[in-house]
């Protein structure tokens, strides 16, 4: 695995081996391809489940201001540490190691002064609590009516868990996995 564009271009990554599914290339492609520079220059961005850590270095070497990783496993939170030092990422991050729920009710103070510009939440397939979670970020004080939410989701997965307060503006495909992003009505 590989950083596709940007500052750490080539930049080859490590993946936790066993318990991470990482977004693969192609779909991380059409993601900031769908993205645009625009929103993604100067950004904030939130990695719930990083894993790896791919798409928030991909966010960072196309020009994202700050991005926070967090996976709650202790093997990916060294993963995403060794990687952002593999690719020379010496500012701009952020890495913790919480439950997301807790990451949710409780952010950092560090980013209280603005909303992030993209939430990007790629939960273990088997997951199960997506409306939970949608439900829970919505009323972060790191989510507001700005805020994209990316949800990576199995291709067959039924979309009936999406709360009303949201609504799919576009969807991915990639492999086994569709990305979802949702928007605050």
């Amino acid at each position: 695995m590989r950083i596709i564009a940007g500052e750490f271009k080539g930049q080859r990554l490590t993946v936790p081996r066993d318990k991470v599914r990482p977004t693969s290339e192609r779909l991380r492609e059409s993601l900031f391809n769908a993205l645009g520079e625009e929103l993604v220059m100067n950004s904030l961005w939130l990695d719930a489940f990083a894993g790896s850590g791919a798409v928030g270095i991909e966010a960072l070497s196309r020009g994202a201001q700050h991005v926070l990783f967090n996976d709650r496993d202790r093997f990916a939170h060294e993963v995403i540490r060794s990687n952002l030092e593999r690719c020379g990422v010496s500012t701009g991050f952020t890495v913790l190691q919480k439950d997301v729920f807790v990451l949710l009710r409780d952010p950092p103070a560090s980013f209280a002064s603005r909303p992030l510009g993209v939430l990007f939440l790629d939960p273990p397939y088997d997951f199960g609590r997506y409306r939970k979670l949608l439900l829970k970020a919505i009323d972060s004080r790191l989510v507001d009516h700005r805020t994209l939410l990316v949800l990576e989701i199995f291709k067959k997965t039924k979309l009936e868990f999406i709360p009303e307060e949201l609504y799919v503006s576009r969807t991915l495909k990639g492999g086994d996995s569709h990305l979802l992003f949702l928007s605050q009505e």
